[in-house]
Formats: structure tokens, sequence, C-alpha cells
């Protein structure tokens, strides 16, 4: 019993050891196209990274990519392009299904959203969207925002946006807990 609990926890300890020091040897570049089509799905719009990608799994996991941008798919859906994105993950969070990001930071991020007159045309989220997303840090430095009016042709740009925020986002099976209206 004794022999068989000590190899059980050698072999904790080599996997946990494998997950710490495996990311620093494997090239994450060459897994662009599978990174790319996970984002996709979970944000709805096709990505293309076109820099380096950085992905670790302890202590903490996150992934950092540079040259980020969204595909869009007709004429008029939203733009979006960072010069680099990092985002951190809660471990425990994962496990149960959320997604709870520690940190977001995006570096130059440039946003286009297009608006009719009547309403803007936002992304829609996946049906695949995990139960729940929150953001504890969301920083951006230098991003530019652009609103462009379909109707009248005219764009306005907002630039040098840098700031930091938090966000939960409820999913579609459950609904957010302290996200109740203003009273």
């Amino acid at each position: 019993m004794r022999e068989s609990l000590t190899i059980f926890a050698i072999a904790i300890i080599l996997v946990l050891f494998a997950a710490l020091v495996g990311p620093y040897f494997y090239d994450w570049t060459q897994a662009r196209a599978l990174i790319e089509t996970r984002l996709s799905r979970a944000v709805g719009t096709p990505i293309k990274i076109t820099g380096d990608i950085d992905v670790k799994l302890l202590p903490t996991p996150y992934l950092i990519a540079s040259g980020v941008s969204n595909v869009p798919a007709k004429p008029g859906d939203a733009k979006f392009q960072a010069k680099s994105m990092r985002f951190e993950l809660a471990a425990m969070p994962l496990l149960g299904g959320d997604l709870q990001f520690t940190e977001a930071s995006f570096d130059a991020p440039d946003f286009t959203f297009f608006f009719d007159g009547s309403n803007f045309n936002w992304p829609k989220l996946p049906k695949s969207t995990p139960v729940s997303v929150r953001f504890d840090k969301i920083s951006v430095t230098n991003g530019t925002l652009h609103l462009v009016d379909v109707k009248s042709e005219t764009t306005q740009s907002l630039f040098g946006i840098s700031g930091t925020a938090s966000a939960t986002v409820a999913g579609p099976s459950r609904k957010c807990t302290n996200c109740a209206p203003p009273k």
C-alpha cells in the first residue's frame, strides 16, 4: 500500500513538472492554426494571428499573442486588431466550466463598430459561450475606437484610449447574480 502511494505521488509530481516545464520547450507558433480555430469558436468570428504566440500552463495559465485581428464575415461587421494581447486565466473556475480572466490586456487595440442610424452592429457571441465569463482586470493601452455611421458615411474616432476595467458576462444558462440593474 505504501509503495503504491509513493509511486502515485511520484507520478503526480512528474505530470506537474511536465506541465510546468514542457510549454517552455514547445514552439507555440507551430500551433497557430489550432489556437486561431479555438479563439474563433470562442468569440464567434474568424481570428487571425500574424505574430508570436506564447502559452504557459503553470503557475497560472496564460496566452500571449501579437498581431491579432478578426476577419469580418461581411462588410459592416465589427473589426478588431491589436498589436498584442495577453489573457491570464484563473485555474479553479476553469475546472468548473467558467472562464475567469484574472487579467486581459490589450496593447494598441483598434476597434471599428458600424452604426446604421438606429443601432450598432455589435458582434454576436456564439451559442457555445461558456456558462459565465468574468474579467477581474481588463487593461487597454493606447487604443483607438472608430464609430462608422453607415447612412451618412461619417466616422468618429477616439485615439489614445488607455485604462482598466472589470466585467462579468452571464452565459446562456446562468443568471448573473451580481448584475442587477441600478435602482
